[in-house]
């Protein structure tokens, strides 16, 4: 190709580069090129978006050239097509090789298909450590099962008498909720400062989201008040089952 040497930057380019506003028609040299010691120059015809190259990483800069000015031993070919995209292979496959019959065609697959197998590993570690979450939140609402059945019974003279004296089946669930709502309350005091300054370790496993995110916390917090309602339930029935007169006779 005798047309003079372009390329093609992405915006992560002009950021490392200080080059915004001012790419276009600028010469650039590439030394991975270079052949004899000498870099080809190269004029920027185009600025395009940036592309990550994966979902854990930040755009790096990026030049494009014209595949006849600088050739690889492989290239990928992306085609949008209608319809079912695994139907429309074989023609594909057919129209490459009646242009190019020594080209080898391997690893054709869907766009779909490249996602997922990008994905597959932050997915597996989402789903392991999203099973580890559910266990341990499982674990507290255990814990708390027994903390509120043991204040439950502890208490069972004191909520005898309240019946007694006409407390409402309200008032007594509410007595026995709000001992789940405070140990609830304690380790998250305790719990969230912990989870924010180890959650600053983990950034760089984080994708559209910051270790202080607002929402995630907020989210947390309502799954432990469904837990602490959840763990709350039989020892409340238990409460309002308790008869005055048996309690305090037995007392």
């Amino acid at each position: 190709m005798h047309a003079p040497a372009a390329a093609i930057v992405n915006q992560a380019f002009l950021r490392a580069y200080a080059l915004e506003g001012k790419a276009l028609g600028r010469s650039i040299f590439l030394p991975s090129l270079a052949q004899d010691g000498q870099a080809p120059s190269m004029r920027v015809v185009g600025v395009a978006a940036d592309l990550r190259p994966d979902i854990e990483s930040d755009p790096r800069p990026a030049v494009y050239l014209h595949f006849q000015q600088s050739p690889w031993a492989y290239t990928r070919l992306l085609a949008l097509v209608s319809g079912d995209p695994r139907e429309a292979v074989p023609m594909l496959r057919e129209n490459i090789w009646a242009e190019a019959p020594e080209v080898t065609l391997d690893g054709i697959r869907t766009l779909a298909e490249a996602v997922s197998e990008d994905l597959s590993g932050s997915r597996f570690s989402a789903l392991l450590v999203g099973s580890f979450a559910l266990l341990s939140l499982a674990l507290a609402a255990l814990g708390l099962y027994g903390v509120v059945s043991y204040s439950v019974q502890r208490q069972s003279r004191s909520l005898a008498v309240r019946r007694a004296l006409g407390a409402s089946e309200g008032g007594v669930v509410w007595l026995v909720l709000r001992e789940a709502l405070a140990q609830v309350a304690i380790g998250a005091a305790l719990g969230l400062p912990l989870a924010w300054m180890l959650a600053r370790l983990l950034t760089s496993q984080l994708y559209q989201v910051s270790a202080a995110d607002p929402p995630a916390y907020l989210l947390t917090l309502l799954a432990l008040a469904a837990a602490a309602l959840a763990s709350s339930v039989l020892p409340a029935r238990r409460a309002l089952r308790l008869d005055p007169a048996t309690v305090l006779r037995q007392e």
